[in-house]
């Protein structure tokens, strides 16, 4: 009964050490990727506000709250495809080479289970995006509220929310299909990733967003731990 109780902690403490090695492994990897995007992010924000100042500048403020708030004018549109391509290419830089090389292999071989370990790179990778995207939507709001009502912050808050969720399915979607070594679930993984990235993406009305947004909430975790399906099957391909 003392030897149980013992291994458990034991156990749970050099899980914790292995999952703590990933992470600060992880973050120097990755350091010249995340300072790349977010400078190139910070950059596109000062032209968007810039852009966003020359609408002003070229009309009367009256001209240009009626386009947006009655025409549905996004003067923001161009930030669609920016957390996209930004969870395409940190996904890209953090899993492909590891891949190409096989030396995520090694990550595998730790004293931890092989799912916890490639879940955990995943979950470094959302975190980081998490407070990139979380970057973007406060520099975006406090542009737009230099500039017009609160109610349009809001809508703005819930226009731009899909399309930084697509870029949290894009990095899922695209670690899932790295990981996996059968063709039919990696067509199948992009297929779904594709699917869900391109509804999220595409225009609907904010009541629509209001109304069905918590979906993808619940699909988010689902997206996240069928990585460790990957894992596994990446491991018994290589054991």
């Amino acid at each position: 009964m003392n030897m149980f109780s013992l291994s458990k902690p034991g156990h749970a403490l050099r899980r914790s050490s292995v999952l703590s090695s990933i992470f600060y492994k992880e973050s120097i990897k990755t350091f010249p990727m995340a300072l790349g995007l977010f400078f190139l992010n910070t950059c596109f924000m000062i032209w968007n506000f810039v852009v966003l100042r020359q609408l002003f500048i070229l009309d009367h403020s009256e001209v240009v709250w009626y386009r947006v708030m009655n025409l549905g004018q996004i003067p923001y549109q161009d930030l669609m495809f920016i957390p996209l391509m930004s969870a395409i290419a940190f996904c890209l830089f953090q899993f492909l080479e590891e891949m190409r090389d096989a030396r995520i292999r090694i990550s595998l071989h730790l004293p931890c289970d092989s799912s916890s370990i490639v879940l955990f790179h995943a979950f470094f990778g959302l975190v980081f995006l998490s407070l990139l995207f979380s970057f973007d939507i406060i520099a975006l709001l406090v542009m737009l509220r230099y500039y017009f009502p609160s109610e349009i912050c809001f809508s703005a808050f819930v226009t731009t929310l899909p399309w930084f969720l697509a870029g949290l399915f894009a990095y899922l979607g695209g670690t899932f299909v790295l990981l996996e070594p059968q063709i039919k679930r990696k067509s199948l993984g992009v297929v779904i990733t594709f699917i869900i990235c391109l509804e999220l993406l595409s225009f609907h009305s904010t009541a629509y967003y209001e109304n069905i947004i918590y979906v993808y909430f619940i699909l988010l975790p689902c997206m996240f731990y069928s990585i460790a399906v990957s894992a596994d099957d990446y491991r018994n391909r290589w054991a």
